[in-house]
Formats: structure tokens, sequence, C-alpha cells
């Protein structure tokens, strides 16, 4: 019997846990509050099909993935008098508390669950699916929240100096109106493109570090890339026997990582690194 990660590309296989980690998954209900009592909503138990269809965008030919939540095999009597086994293929309960907390034992369920088409935080889903739940890490959460927040602050800070022809560059790229004459618009107008997009003002500014950080997050985000905190280490998630670079304890991983790209080793790894997230951009978007 296949496993779900046999069945998947390498860059959507889902790492394996560490010994004693968990993963803990949330109904998209859970802590919402009911307009009539003005309480937490209540609702009881809920079972979610151990079926699901899902599009693997890096596969050859047919990207279409059967998705199957086991809990074991049965054994089924064929016509001849032989048998044979067959994956027993379970619904995923959620019980009342609207949380599942899963660990190496469950490892097959994180795989269904982590790559569900109904899991907000699938990067890979496909988004004509109404989400059902999501992945629980505060300290992921943090951190894209941070680096939101510094991309719009490199982002101002690069349009407020920025030239007028990087300025037009931009507005061309991204489809922004202003009046050729009066250029002294211009800067406002890619500034207010910046509160509602900053990502694709600085993926089409000029501005190769930020760039790079964006590259790097994405890469981290879609699974290209794994940092593992017990040794301080980068690696590729295609071959985990290969470190990538290793980030001193007293530095920021992504700055780390963006150092290391810098350096004449990390100028040769940087271009194979590329490589690998133009694949990802070619393959989603």
């Amino acid at each position: 019997m296949a496993s779900i990660n046999e069945v998947l590309s390498k860059q959507l296989q889902v790492p394996e846990l560490k010994p004693g980690e968990f993963v803990k998954f949330k109904l998209l209900k859970k802590g919402r509050i009911d307009p009539q009592t003005d309480e937490p909503l209540v609702f009881g138990e809920y079972w979610q099909h151990g079926k699901e269809v899902i599009y693997d965008p890096f596969l050859k030919g047919n990207k279409r993935v059967l998705l199957l939540n086991t809990d074991g095999v049965r054994i089924v009597d064929n016509p001849d008098g032989t048998t044979r086994q067959e994956p027993r293929v379970v619904s995923v309960m959620w019980p009342d508390t609207g949380v599942i907390m899963l660990g190496e034992d469950r490892f097959e369920q994180i795989c269904f669950l982590r790559r569900s088409n109904k899991n907000k935080g699938n990067s890979f889903r496909k988004k004509d699916f109404l989400p059902l739940f999501e992945e629980v890490n505060e300290q992921v959460a943090l951190n894209n929240k941070q680096f939101d927040e510094d991309i719009e602050l490199d982002a101002r800070i690069w349009v407020r100096d920025a030239k007028l022809d990087d300025l037009k560059a931009i507005a061309d790229n991204l489809g922004i109106t202003y009046d050729p004459k009066k250029l002294a618009g211009l800067r406002m107008s890619v500034a207010d493109k910046v509160k509602k997009d900053p990502r694709s003002v600085m993926i089409h500014s000029s501005n190769v570090k930020t760039k790079k950080k964006i590259q790097i997050m994405d890469a981290i985000q879609y699974e290209i890339l794994l940092f593992s905190e017990v040794d301080s280490t980068f690696y590729y998630k295609e071959d985990l026997t290969k470190p990538l670079c290793e980030i001193s304890r007293d530095t920021d991983s992504v700055e780390g990582l963006m150092a290391f790209f810098a350096t004449e080793e990390g100028k040769g790894q940087y271009a194979q690194f590329a490589s690998k997230v133009k694949k990802l951009y070619e393959a989603t978007v």
C-alpha cells in the first residue's frame, strides 16, 4: 500500500516529524462568535471524508492525485479463493473541541490534512475550494506577519527614494495609471500600490536584496527549504542529508541565509537555489 508521500512529487511530500513533535489542526469555526447569542459557536462532532483528489503541479502527465486517509489495511477475499490487502480508508473525525493533535503515529493523517484542499494554510491547495480548517503554528504565523511588515517597510522606503525611471517601470509592469506629463503624482500612485500589495511592488523593482528575501520566504513557505532549529541549519527538503548552510544561533535565519548567498561559496549555491524557486513559480503561478 503506497503512502501519501509515495504518490506525491518531491516538492509536495510532507517532511517527517521529529521525535516528540506534534501537529495541531483547528476548524475555522472554532472560536468564532455566534451573532445571535454573542457566545462562542458550539458545534458537534464533524466527519470529513477520507478520500480527496488534489492537484500536484510538479507531476508529469496526470497531475491529479487521490489522497486516502488510512489507518491500516483490510483483508479482502478474491473470487478465486485467495485474499488481498486493501487500504482501510477512514473519515477524519473532528471532535466538538474543533481541534486535532497528531503525532508520529498518525503521520498519514497529517499528510492527508496538510495537503488537503480544505486546509487554509496549504500553499498548493486549489483556491476554488472553501477552506474548512487550518494548521495552527503560532511561531510560523508570527514569522509571516513580521515578514509582511518588513516587506511593506522596505517597499515604502524604496518608493520614497527611487528614481523616476524605476517608478515608471513598476507602474508599467503593474498597470498603474499615471499622467506622463505630471510625474509628480507618480511616486504617490506607486506608494498607494504599496499599501495594497507591497510584495508585487518589490518584485518588479530593482531592489535585489528584497527580491532575494522574498525568494527565501517563498521557498520556506512552499517547503523547498527546511530550517532545523536543532542544528540551526537550512536543508533542501529533497535531500535532508546535505546541509545547505548553517546559521549562527544569534542571527535571524533568513538574514543569515541572505548573508551566506552573498559570499563566494554562497553565490554558486544561490544559482541552484534560484533555479528551484523559478520552477516553483512556473508551477504555481
